[in-house]
């Protein structure tokens, strides 16, 4: 359950697969620690912990035999405990044979009011990659002014997206949410009303999905930010301007049919498309 409109929501995920190794960090292996000065790296709890030395950086790295070409994306997410005031950063790059080929970086201020912060980047290959390397920063080389002292993180999540799902420690399976509607749905009139909030705006964001003797029965999102009630033959029923539907934004929609009229109709945010 997430955060909803009223409450609750059901929050219903596309599949992924985390790309790092030992994202909890049950131990050090996988992480590789590099220092100009006194710093350290532990483990504990399932938490890494950067301590800043007296160099000018301090950093944990991760690599991946990973190989692509230009275009490629890659969305890099960690947790922050936010028990300490400073920054630090996150990075995501790619090398060909040894050379780096680009990277993407970000800064994270923690000012020390407790709770965790949830950060994430996307990085997008310019050039052919036989590596993937993400970094956690902390020192002046990096940019981090004033770094901070020590910096504590976990659920490190690496997944070839151009967007963060949220954290799965391996793969996810693509989710779909079934409920019955036998003896539930009328087939000659109805209406269903619900809010909902797409997290992305692309083609074949289907909802209310069923094959239906007279064609199908379907609620459905494209990239262009389109709407559009099906119950019939495809394409056949009502359908919104594009730029209806933005991601991140919640919308009320109703759904309604009637064989006796011959009409369906589409509402979002009250506005009737029929």
């Amino acid at each position: 359950f997430e955060p909803g409109q009223f409450g609750n929501a059901v929050l219903v995920e596309e599949g992924t697969t985390n790309l790092l190794n030992n994202s909890l960090f049950s131990s050090k292996s996988y992480w590789q620690f590099g220092t100009n000065g006194g710093g350290s790296f532990i483990v504990s709890g399932n938490w890494g912990k950067i301590t800043k030395g007296t160099g000018t950086y301090d950093f944990v790295r991760q690599k991946l035999s990973r190989s692509g070409n230009s275009g490629d994306e890659y969305t890099l997410q960690f947790k922050f405990k936010n028990n300490v005031i400073g920054q630090a950063g996150i990075r995501v790059g790619c090398t060909e044979g040894g050379i780096s080929i680009g990277q993407t970086a970000k800064t994270i201020t923690l000012d020390g009011a407790g709770g965790y912060i949830v950060v994430s980047l996307t990085h997008t290959v310019k050039a052919a990659y036989t590596e993937v390397y993400i970094d956690v920063l902390l020192g002046t080389f990096y940019g981090h002014n004033p770094p901070a002292s020590f910096v504590e993180f976990s659920y490190a999540q690496l997944e070839a997206k151009s967007y963060a799902t949220s954290f799965i420690d391996g793969t996810r399976a693509a989710e779909t949410l079934t409920i019955p509607t036998e003896g539930v749905l009328n087939p000659q009139e109805g209406t269903i009303e619900f809010w909902v909030k797409p997290l992305i705006v692309t083609n074949y964001n289907n909802f209310f999905s069923m094959t239906t003797s007279n064609g199908r029965f379907l609620l459905y999102i494209n990239n262009l930010g389109n709407a559009r009630f099906d119950y019939g033959p495809d394409r056949s029923g009502p359908i919104t301007p594009a730029g209806t539907i933005e991601a991140n934004n919640w919308y009320y929609i109703v759904l309604r049919w009637s064989a006796t009229t011959g009409k369906q109709a589409l509402f979002v945010n009250g506005v009737k498309y029929e």
